[in-house]
């Protein structure tokens, strides 16, 4: 199992019904993405971003098809332009060393499958990296 995980903060001046409706694109996806085993949409609590969004997904195979199905794709076109501060984490209990790398390579072959991304989304951080 990959819980997908993102935290965010919206941009000051984003209005109320903006907000609404990238947390119900966020929603949309459990329901729209076959892949998805299960997700949470809401507030965050106990760290310094606001919203967040936990995604349950079976494998890399699952996880490819999240991150590329449409509703997934509309959500990064409504939401990216919204965001202040965002991070994105992924817990895994596969032991697959290298399952890190795949996942990042994932990122990386949907940016070059989907150039038009590459305007709209920041590329994944290193998680490591992320407070330096």
């Amino acid at each position: 199992m990959i819980h997908h995980v993102i935290r965010f903060n919206i941009k000051s001046g984003v209005s109320d019904e903006q907000l609404d409706n990238l947390l119900n694109s966020l929603r949309r996806q459990a329901v729209a993405v076959p892949a998805v085993v299960s997700a949470h949409v809401g507030r965050a609590h106990g760290e310094d971003r606001a919203w967040g969004a936990n995604f349950i997904l079976n494998d890399l195979d699952a996880y490819w098809q999240f991150i590329t199905h449409p509703a997934h794709l509309e959500t990064d076109r409504l939401g990216w332009p919204l965001l202040d501060d965002f991070t994105m984490f992924d817990i895994t209990d596969d032991t697959d060393p290298t399952i890190g790398d795949a996942i990042a390579g994932l990122h990386e072959r949907r940016l070059r499958e989907f150039p038009e991304l590459v305007d709209v989304v920041a590329p994944p951080r290193d998680p490591c990296q992320a407070n330096a």
